[in-house]
């Protein structure tokens, strides 16, 4: 008997080709400043970030000494809402 188990991670649909939309992968830097941009005044510090991708809560891939990951799911993690 065969078993086999199917992902669905967010890596194994973008590498299929199913994501429909955009996806915008940062480093922890330059989400860190995008999330400056949205909102000068944030609470959200690099040391957040980085525990949250470091940690696992955030899917990331590790590039080099660098973590990639969405930066969209960066802000549903900590419900930030993008304008």
């Amino acid at each position: 008997m065969l078993i086999t188990f199917s992902s669905n991670s967010f890596f194994e649909q973008e590498r299929q080709g199913t994501m429909t939309e955009s996806i915008k992968m940062r480093t922890m830097e330059t989400a860190y400043q995008a999330i400056k941009e949205m909102d000068p005044d944030t609470a959200i510090t690099r040391w957040a970030i980085r525990q949250a991708v470091s940690g696992g809560y955030i899917p990331s891939r590790r590039v080099g000494n660098k973590y990639l990951f969405n930066l969209d799911t960066l802000l549903d993690y900590f419900n930030v809402k993008a304008s």
